[in-house]
């Protein structure tokens, strides 16, 4: 029997130690393996759905496509939660308080002995005996790999992404790697056992190391000690290098993870560092308005002039997931309507006070990005290498375009905008031109080729035009800069270098302006929005300079929040579960205190998992890994708490969800003993239900809980997918939901509300 290994890492010496482990095991059994990194992810996500692999191991750092969104999707897709297959979680700060399948299994690899833990792991699903240990000296070069191999990617990316040198950087680093980790694997191989290579079969691969009669033993043992000593040298520097530089990147969560209740939204005051993530367009309304795509958090924002927030709405619930990307683009017609077209193509329509209207386009076209509107409200679309014409009521009248360099013809094109007469402007992004056509898609002019001088471009992205003169204002994304240039293609001027201050950019996408010809630009790696007079002079900004909820610390900041809910003057209280505090708001979203740090004393929290507030304000937490409840005052005081580590009456295995009634009893899920409990508002024990299985009253990994007007219990049963309904006293009521993704059922079940 082969088993079937898929690999997805961006990290060249992570990926060569976990191929070191499947070489060691392919003693007695046969491998195939299979690699991928984020450059081809779609690619191995591909492979892996196609195929039944035994063992799937996900690094959730990949930098250019989450980790996390491709360990989502193995959740919601039945053939990976069967018990034969296992996915193992490669994680920087990984702890049980994941909230995964029972065959997903979690490493943390900041852990001292993260490697051993792997490798034992992928030993016992494999059905494999354990190799032999491969020595102190080897587990800790592997474990520094582990922890550090992220981290100096990131890091060596930022600091080397805008000169000359990253391609040799790169070039360097994968050698001396390469070399080392070839010759410490020869080496594990000559003390322990060596393997048939003929049970190995490696697709999508980097190199196969595991060839060792090409190195002669003498000298692959010399150069391995040699070697290794420089390898961990170079690691001990770069960390220095990191410290003293002190990039703001950080590698906890890539993603945002909103809190569970999703009905609260925090509005942060002006400069508090968490308001965009990756903001992509621009616009202006009348009113003098400024719209703002925030597109990874699929919303538009409102503010005024000088960024003070007004409002938002979501983009994400109108049209079907399968569908339906981030939003990317905006354009306004003559009486403010708003349009939103996604990466798909599709164009949703909202009016002037961001309520859905109704939406356009197939959702099968790639690169959907650009958006204007003419003075018949016409509306144009990039996308999929062509230029779509919709009337104003969403149907196509025309399209032009296709792959190519000639004239007329697209590659990526991106920004759209419409002159007094109605030609349009494109931005062609990877033929690095501009090209101008008539109203009804004739080919007019074109100017622009790559580089970085007056009359050239690097990828632009955004392009406006200035009504009062005709001239385009346009983003010239790699080169970060704002150019200017007459509707004939002649240069005027240019503003804007790589950085973070001031008039500075990283990856500049959209532009707007308002009628004073102010120009807005949408910042998009910094996560912010900069505003600039019709000449290019600074005015203003607002947004982030990193990554809003980024595993932050500070204050208003998130690392996984959790739990979410509001005491009787609509104060809120967030788990925040990766930095085991929860955090107090006001009914605006100002933060207003904390508490809470790791550990176990009283008011300390290990993986916290969600709160509620009583009708007195009282605040209940159920503390996860330290298996109790704590309960405390709206001021964040601890006043008491209960539970162990125990299947006994009051204890708990993994508390989840939290709840309480009219009469202020305590409900809590008692997640791996698969029951609720019932407790007073003192955590006197009042009674329970529940036990592991399908029948009516049992439950499978139950996660969270809800309570109605009539204190009649709800609760998410995860395993068995379905939300099963209960009296105050735990007697059985109904049930609905069932395995699959038709209309009642469930594929992943997370929160629930009443």
């Amino acid at each position: 029997m082969t088993n079937k290994i898929v690999l997805i890492d961006d990290n060249f010496a992570i990926r060569q130690l976990i191929k070191i482990i499947l070489t060691r095991l392919s003693r007695n059994h046969s491998l195939d393996i299979n690699v991928f990194s984020s450059d081809n992810g779609v690619e191995g996500l591909g492979y892996v759905f196609i195929t039944d692999p035994n063992i799937i191991i996900v690094d959730t750092t990949l930098p250019k496509y989450s980790g996390k969104d491709i360990i989502e999707f193995f959740i919601q897709n039945s053939k990976f939660l069967a018990e034969n297959v296992h996915v193992i979680v490669l994680e920087e700060n990984a702890s049980k308080k994941l909230n995964l399948p029972r065959n997903f299994h979690v490493i943390n690899k900041s852990e001292k002995n993260a490697y051993k833990e792997l490798t034992k792991l992928i030993s016992e699903k494999l059905n494999m005996k354990e190799v032999k240990d491969g020595g102190k000296f080897f587990h800790k070069l592997a474990n520094s790999l582990f922890k550090n191999g992220n981290k100096i990617d990131l890091t060596s990316n930022k600091i080397f992404q805008k000169t000359g040198l990253r391609r040799f950087f790169y070039s360097i680093l994968r050698t001396v790697i390469e070399i080392t980790t070839s010759c410490l694997l020869a080496i594990i191989l000559l003390i322990t056992e060596k393997p048939h290579e003929d049970n190995i079969v490696q697709r999508n691969s980097d190199s196969n190391l595991y060839r060792i009669k090409y190195y002669p033993t003498l000298v692959v043992t010399f150069m391995g000690f040699i070697l290794t000593f420089v390898t961990a040298g170079f690691f001990l520097t770069s960390q220095t290098f990191i410290l003293k530089n002190q990039l703001k990147e950080t590698l906890a969560s890539t993603v945002i993870a909103l809190p569970v209740h999703q009905d609260f939204i925090f509005h942060p005051p002006v400069g508090g560092g968490i308001t965009f993530l990756g903001p992509n367009a621009v616009a202006v309304n009348s009113s003098g308005e400024v719209l703002v795509v925030d597109s990874y958090n699929t919303r538009v924002q409102k503010f005024d002039q000088i960024g003070n927030y007004i409002s938002e709405f979501d983009t994400y619930q109108y049209i079907n997931f399968t569908t339906y990307q981030t939003p990317v683009g905006i354009a306004l017609d003559s009486t403010d309507n708003i349009f939103i077209v996604d990466g798909n193509g599709i164009i949703l329509k909202f009016n002037e006070f961001g309520v859905y209207q109704t939406n356009f386009g197939d959702g099968d076209l790639d690169y959907g990005v650009g958006i204007a509107i003419d003075s018949n409200d016409n509306i144009f679309v990039s996308d999929n290498n062509h230029v779509s014409k919709y009337n104003s009521s969403g149907v196509l009248q025309s399209s032009w375009g296709g792959w190519g360099e000639t004239n007329g013809e697209f590659k990526r094109p991106q920004g759209i905008a419409v002159d007094s007469v109605d030609n349009i402007y494109v931005a062609d992004l990877l033929n690095h031109r501009i090209q101008k056509f008539s109203n009804s898609g004739s080919f007019l002019d074109t100017f622009g080729t790559v580089g970085s001088g007056d009359a050239n471009f690097r990828r632009p992205i955004g392009i406006a035009i200035n009504p009062s003169n005709g001239n385009l204002i346009i983003s010239d994304s790699v080169n970060d800069r704002i150019k200017i240039h007459t509707s004939t293609g002649t240069f005027v001027s240019t503003w804007g270098t790589f950085g973070i201050n001031n008039s500075q950019f990283d990856n500049p996408t959209g532009i707007g302006l308002d009628a004073s010809n102010n120009i807005y630009v949408t910042d998009h790696d910094n996560n912010r929005v900069q505003k600039f007079n019709s000449s290019g002079t600074y005015s203003t900004q607002w947004g982030s300079e990193t990554l809003p909820n980024a595993a932050g610390t500070g204050d208003g900041q998130f690392a996984y929040p959790r739990g979410i809910d509001q005491d009787s003057l609509g104060n809120s209280y967030v788990v925040d579960n990766d930095n085991n505090r929860i955090q107090k708001f006001d009914p605006y979203g100002n933060y207003l205190l904390q508490w809470g740090s790791l550990g176990s004393a009283n008011g300390q929290f290990d993986g916290p998992y969600d709160v509620i507030v009583d009708n007195q304000d009282y605040i209940y937490v159920t503390d996860g890994s330290n298996h109790r409840v704590q309960k405390f005052d709206s001021s964040g005081n601890y006043l008491t708490k209960w539970g162990v580590f125990a299947s006994t009456n009051g204890n708990f295995k993994w508390p989840t969800g939290i709840t309480a009634d009219s009469a202020n009893n305590i409900y809590v899920v008692d997640s791996n003993n698969h029951r609720v409990q019932k407790f007073t508002n003192t955590g006197t024990y009042v009674t329970k239900w529940g036990t592991e299985g399908t029948g009516n009253t049992q439950f499978s990994y139950p996660g969270n809980i809800s309570i109605d007007s009539s204190d009649n219990i709800y609760v998410t049963d995860e395993g068995n997918y379905r939300i099963s309904k209960f009296t105050s006293t735990g007697t059985y009521i109904t049930q609905w939901g069932a395995y699959g993704s038709a209309q009642g059922q469930f594929e992943y079940l997370g929160d629930v509300t009443v």
